[in-house]
């Protein structure tokens, strides 16, 4: 799947999902400094709470496709599918 699909559809499902604000994926596979690196970013440019965590999710995207697929969305799609 693209990433950018992958990403996108991420970003839609959490817009549109009242439970998303429960949802909090299992960041320990990923690089401690590889999540550091993507929140600090996230910081920079965001203001509020939802801005900071789409510049997050994008970044962690961006740095590693294939894990933010297997590690976020994923488990994020299945997490809804119970709801």
């Amino acid at each position: 799947m693209n990433y950018r699909v992958a990403t996108s559809l991420l970003f839609i499902a959490i817009s549109w999902s009242a439970n998303a604000q429960d949802f909090r994926p299992d960041l320990r596979s990923w690089n401690k400094a590889t999540v550091i690196r993507a929140r600090i970013c996230a910081f920079r440019f965001s203001s509020t709470k939802k801005e900071q965590d789409v510049v997050f999710y994008s970044n962690l995207a961006r740095l590693d496709g294939k894990l933010f697929i297997k590690s976020v969305l994923l488990p994020y799609l299945k997490s809804e599918n119970e709801n």
